[in-house]
């Protein structure tokens, strides 16, 4: 008698841990259960703990406001985050829990330097092309107080081209009046994503949660 069983995928083709449960995940899910990979990048530089209405920092509203993402986000969801200043300070792979996940956010205060943008774009994308799976929505989530340093711009341009490349899309948040608005709306609109402003916790919070990929529209048969 014949053996029908399928050996795993991880067996067959190679790959990693990762992407062998993300298949599986995958086959599992089909059209009925549509899966999104979510990075959220925070930047965590030094005027992010300046007071805002509504929170005791504007960093404070930030991790608030993408906890309250995740926990919004449908079960098939994977979400991680990246802190950022001058590096990318710290990456939360997007396999994490989700429990885990925010406490892990809540680390994200120890984190403190400038503002630059490509790193974090780059540790973003790194996670999506690692862990996403090709033909599913792979999103970035790009929240700023600050402007990134003309230098640079080269750098983001090489990163933001590669999320043009990869299909990942650039959704960009400017929190408060010191945001780069300019380039936070082309890095955007250069990815197919959203540009957004928040002046305070309660439009953060808001504008996190209109993000969310139901909201957003952008899960087919996940409109709300």
């Amino acid at each position: 008698m014949a053996n029908n069983i399928t050996k795993p995928t991880l067996l067959k083709t190679g790959g990693s841990l990762s992407r062998a449960i993300a298949n599986d995940q995958q086959a599992k899910a089909g059209v009925s259960m549509p899966i999104e990979t979510l990075m959220i990048c925070i930047d965590c530089s030094g005027s992010m703990r300046s007071e805002t209405p509504g929170a005791q920092t504007m960093l404070h509203a930030a991790i608030d406001a993408a906890g309250m993402l995740a926990g919004a986000s449908i079960a098939t969801a994977r979400v991680g985050a990246v802190a950022f200043t001058e590096e990318a300070d710290e990456a939360v792979d997007p396999l994490t829990p989700r429990g885990l996940l925010k406490e892990k956010l809540r680390g994200f205060h120890r984190h403190e330097g400038g503002t630059v943008f490509y790193p974090a774009v780059a540790s973003a994308a790194n996670a999506l092309l690692r862990v996403g799976i090709p033909g599913t929505l792979r999103r970035i989530i790009f929240m700023s107080d600050g402007e990134d340093m003309p230098e640079n711009k080269q750098s983001l341009v090489k990163e933001v081209d590669r999320c043009v490349e990869n299909k990942l899309i650039i959704d960009t948040v400017a929190f408060g009046d010191g945001a780069g608005h300019a380039l936070l709306r082309w890095m955007s609109e250069r990815t197919g994503g959203v540009f957004k402003e928040a002046k305070d916790a309660h439009e953060l919070r808001k504008v996190f949660l209109a993000l969310e990929a139901g909201v957003r529209g952008l899960l087919p048969g996940m409109r709300k």
